[in-house]
């Protein structure tokens, strides 16, 4: 217990000093098991446990999820879905903000990446705020919230670390962010709708389309919207897998990006050179989390907590509300992948020893971490999106006052409500 007390100090100390997370679960990791059982078994764990987790067939959907996403950007596709959305709502006051919305869960659909949903929806969605008189600080907001649906709704990044981590079935748990994704969304697009009725002034009703400028826009997204509808719908059927639906998934793109004329090969290249970073990053952090999970799981911390909370005899659900409570906290300062792989080592195995499911506890973890993308001082979607704008962080923040009500109100559905996320895999079968 003393060697993972002091390994988490260490492992705090690196990372307050800048050392990237997957590094510094590296090293804390390696130090407290060499601390603990002698530098030969550190250093066995370190030729065996990252090339087992991270030669992973799962894990090779991380890179062509994001590529996919990348190729979408490079090839100016995103706009047809703004186009989309916007003459089918745009015309109710708010409208610019439910646009936003609807072209986030669908970016989520392809991209798994919530700062580049949020920064691709900027680009486009800021400049049209002037157009239509909205105010920034409303539409950075809206923007912001709309982003943290890429790593809720499937093909999710953050589902599939967790999928790996803990050995849970990916298509499993993108078949239970499908549900609470779609709710999420909802739950944004009625949060608007209030936030419009209450200031009219600051989200104004947009110009009104035709039937036939409606039908127009959507056979100009149909391609993008065929595509997400092969990638998902083949995975919740079992036509492919994951890692398969990501390769499908990146052909499909391409050629849309390419018979629309915007993906040239510059912008491929460097779709695939942003894709490769990312998943360079994510994989150090994959390797670094095996490690000093090792030490955790050796020195039976997982075990101990358990019995100490079967001891005490205090309800599950209020060990579950605590949880929730400490991710609340965490998530202001971590980014999702971070808060999960410092804590998963500990609460995964006490959440599964309460009898909960474990796609139902990574939906839960991913709803919080939606939570965190948002509230300060870390709240990543808010800086990406305040760096390219004159809208004062703290007013961004303030702006988003009103999506903190909507994640509290999803969290509760979450806990009292667990078949919200286990009803879809287990109707599927997945």
């Amino acid at each position: 217990m003393l060697t993972v007390i002091f390994s988490v100090i260490g492992l705090l100390a690196l990372m307050a000093f800048g050392v990237p997370i997957g590094v510094a679960l590296l090293i804390a990791g390696l130090a407290g098991i060499a601390a603990g059982f002698g530098p030969d078994v550190a250093m066995g764990y370190l030729q065996t446990s990252p090339f087992t987790n991270v030669a992973s067939f799962t894990l090779i959907a991380i890179p062509l999820f994001l590529f996919m996403g990348n190729l979408g950007e490079q090839g100016a596709v995103w706009g047809r879905l703004f186009d989309f959305a916007y003459r089918w709502v745009g015309r109710f006051r708010g409208g610019l903000g439910m646009t936003a919305i609807l072209a986030g869960t669908v970016f989520a659909a392809v991209s798994g990446s919530s700062a580049a949903s949020a920064a691709t929806l900027g680009k486009i969605l800021v400049p049209e705020a002037d157009k239509y008189g909205y105010d920034k600080r409303s539409i950075v907001a809206t923007v912001a919230a709309s982003g943290t649906l890429a790593i809720m709704i499937p093909p999710s990044i953050t589902l599939i670390v967790f999928g790996v981590l803990t050995e849970t079935s990916v298509a499993r748990l993108f078949a239970a962010g499908v549900v609470p994704g779609l709710l999420g969304a909802l739950a944004y697009i009625v949060t608007v709708f209030v936030m419009a009725r209450r200031h009219p002034e600051a989200m104004p009703a947009g110009a009104a389309f035709g039937t036939r400028d409606k039908i127009t826009s959507t056979w100009k997204a149909s391609p993008i919207l065929s595509v997400v509808a092969v990638v998902l719908g083949g995975i919740y059927l079992g036509w492919f897998t994951p890692t398969e639906a990501a390769a499908i998934g990146v052909v499909g793109i391409t050629a849309v990006s390419v018979s629309l004329g915007g993906l040239r090969t510059r912008g491929g290249v460097k779709a695939a050179e942003e894709a490769v970073k990312a998943t360079a990053m994510i994989l150090l952090i994959v390797v670094g989390a095996t490690i000093f999970s090792r030490l955790v799981a050796i020195n039976r911390i997982p075990g101990q907590i358990t019995s100490a909370l079967e001891e005490t005899a205090i309800p599950g659900l209020l060990i579950i509300i605590g949880l929730v409570l400490v991710y609340v906290l965490l998530g202001q300062f971590l980014e999702p992948l971070s808060m999960m792989v410092l804590t998963l080592p500990v609460a995964f195995p006490l959440v599964m020893s309460l009898g909960y499911e474990s796609a139902w506890f990574a939906i839960l973890f991913v709803q919080v971490a939606e939570l965190g993308m948002i509230t300060p001082p870390v709240g990543m979607n808010v800086y990406v999106l305040t760096s390219v704008t004159d809208v004062k962080v703290t007013e961004a923040f303030r702006a988003c006052i009103p999506f903190y009500i909507a994640n509290g109100v999803l969290l509760t559905i979450l806990v009292a409500f667990p078949a919200v996320a286990t009803w879809l895999p287990d109707l599927l079968g997945v």
